[in-house]
């Protein structure tokens, strides 16, 4: 019986850290909308997501509440990497960074900035990936893979970030 305690516990736990972890980077996600600068008349700011229920959640919360400029936030969560168009941001999580690429390559005249969430995500063509640092979640920064995909950066931003 004290092992399924326990074992129930620790999932709680994961769990509970998972969803903290996941709330600090939609945080992240909405306070990088104002070091970067999109081109486009667009009435709406859109965040995408790919297939990630988690983050769809937490920036959804941030959408009802704040807003990019005079812009509101829309968040689409896309299933499929070739459904993927008119965003300004788009997460790809972990479990999909096999695709960042394809991201990459399908978007690249879209200004959309490209946010991963994967070890070699700034190689694979990513201009923003999330790491943990020190136990502490960090960001890392390209500007050249921003700048390729037709965005702005403000030069405060790399100050904030790991530059690769």
């Amino acid at each position: 019986m004290k092992q399924i305690l326990f074992i129930l516990a620790a999932v709680f736990f994961m769990n509970s850290a998972y969803s903290q972890n996941e709330k600090i980077k939609a945080v992240f996600i909405y306070n990088f909308t104002k070091y970067i600068e999109w081109s486009g008349t667009n009435d709406v700011f859109t965040i995408g997501i790919l297939n990630s229920k988690a983050m769809n959640k937490q920036l959804s919360a941030i959408a009802r509440r704040k807003k990019v400029g005079t812009k509101k936030i829309i968040i689409k969560n896309f299933k499929n990497v070739y459904n993927i168009k008119k965003c300004e941001i788009i997460y790809i999580p972990k479990s999909q960074a096999s695709k960042i690429k394809i991201v990459k390559s399908r978007n690249k005249n879209n200004n959309m900035l490209i946010i991963s969430d994967e070890c070699d995500g700034i190689k694979k063509g990513a201009g923003i990936n999330f790491v943990v640092k020190k136990n502490r979640q960090r960001f890392e920064i390209r500007r050249r893979n921003i700048e390729r995909n037709g965005v702005k950066l403000n030069s405060r931003l790399l100050s904030l970030g790991i530059v690769k």
